[in-house]
């Protein structure tokens, strides 16, 4: 059994403390973002990666992809204190969302999405239970406790996938003592080196 894909409206919401933030996003069809403190609405549609090669800030066929201001993928703001972003599509399949002082991210309302990146923020938890198409997901140096690394495994999903499936927790206070085998025996790679990640995170159809 595989996982289906979704036609239905999706949302992601993602709380910062960040003066800056920095979305990167890839897909099909149109998404908004309510930036959650008043400006108006953006709306845009979403690209598709060349050759679906994604990782961070971006790969693309296999060199690293340094967005601009006009950036196809990219989503920036500016705020002056704490607010909540509220993301709207259909298909959205890679978010990256590196180093934006998230202390929260909700994407259970997401289920496209196949690559997540939310390392470098300040997350205490995190839920993918209803991610049935997620291959790759990295959240390292966040503030996962051993209880929340093991709960973050409860919640990956066990669909066999064309990709190797991994998901990284490296720099986080859980890393060493979490049970690995929870997400293992879902069929995920886990704890993964920064090094060994990027050599193995280019996604071919």
């Amino acid at each position: 059994m595989t996982a289906k894909k979704s036609e239905k409206v999706e949302t992601i919401t993602l709380t910062t403390l960040c003066d800056k933030v920095n979305i990167f996003m890839a897909g099909s069809g149109a998404v908004t973002i309510d930036w959650g403190d008043g400006s108006k609405i953006e709306k845009r549609r979403l690209s598709k990666f060349k050759n679906d090669c994604i990782f961070g800030n971006c790969f693309d066929d296999g060199r690293y992809y340094y967005p601009t201001d006009n950036d196809r993928y990219t989503f920036r703001h500016n705020y002056s204190f704490s607010r909540t972003i509220i993301i709207t599509g259909k298909n959205i399949t890679y978010l990256n969302c590196v180093g934006n002082q998230l202390t929260d991210i909700d994407v259970n309302n997401c289920s496209s999405l196949v690559y997540l990146d939310c390392s470098y923020n300040q997350l205490t938890s995190l839920d993918v239970s209803k991610n049935t198409r997620l291959v790759k997901l990295y959240c390292y140096r966040n503030e996962l406790t051993r209880m929340a690394i093991d709960a973050l495994f409860d919640t990956l999903h066990g669909y066999p996938a064309e990709e190797q499936k991994l998901v990284s927790v490296v720099d986080n206070p859980g890393q060493d003592d979490c049970n690995k085998s929870i997400a293992k025996n879902k069929g995920w790679s886990v704890g993964l080196c920064f090094h060994e990640v990027l050599s193995r995170s280019i996604f071919k159809k």
